[in-house]
């Protein structure tokens, strides 16, 4: 009996860390941000309807073209599982949702939707090309990359007076939901502790170091 309760608890445990994971796939990370920018900075202003087209054309374009892309692959077997567990399956993933992130900002261009906002695309695709880059040699977590840019974000908007809106509580979540999505990885067996904590510095520092020096 006490087996059984064992392992029922590790399967709830893996459960509650893949929930987690599919929450903060890295392919969404670019729509919380712009939710963020959207609704809890200055721009809260602008029209709502206007807030969500500008949101769902992010979403569109940064987590529905690299994951039917995603999904192509599968059907041709060019990548085994949706998770994409094997590191040489993720070079051409990654290129897409690079790309797409790039071309995102300057759609937010065309919106008049402000420089700081459209670096942080920028800085999305950047950090995304950096990691692909370091996904050849070793596994550093797509997932907390992604976390670690949206903390960034969070972080340059209170420091630069963007943020009001409960910007300390809204920080800690973000921060708190960093540690989440690295224990879920961890726990998944997907990542060491190295290859989060690398992921979330490297998307903290791009994405703060590149909308920092350009806006």
């Amino acid at each position: 009996m006490e087996q059984t309760d064992i392992a029922a608890a590790q399967l709830s445990r893996r459960h509650w860390a893949q929930i987690v994971s599919d929450i903060f796939t890295p392919l969404l990370a670019p729509t919380y941000g712009i939710a963020l920018a959207m609704w809890f900075t200055d721009l809260r202003a602008v029209n709502e309807i206007y807030r969500l087209i500008v949101t769902g054309i992010v979403a569109l374009i940064t987590a529905g073209i690299p994951l039917a892309t995603v999904l192509v692959m599968m059907r041709k077997g060019r990548v085994s599982d949706m998770p994409i567990s094997k590191r040489s399956e993720r070079i051409i993933p990654m290129w897409v949702a690079a790309i797409c992130y790039i071309l995102t900002s300057f759609i937010l261009g065309i919106f008049g939707c402000p420089m700081w906002l459209r670096l942080f695309m920028i800085s999305a695709g950047v950090a995304t090309i950096i990691a692909l880059i370091i996904t050849i040699f070793w596994k550093i977590s797509a997932h907390t990359t992604g976390i670690g840019g949206l903390v960034a974000l969070q972080f340059w908007c209170i420091t630069h007076g963007l943020s009001d809106v409960g910007s300390m509580a809204l920080l800690s979540t973000v921060i708190l939901a960093a540690g989440l999505v690295a224990t879920a990885r961890m726990r998944l067996n997907r990542h060491s502790l190295a290859q989060v904590l690398a992921g979330v510095a490297l998307g903290f520092c791009v994405c703060f170091s590149i909308v920092s020096i350009f806006c």
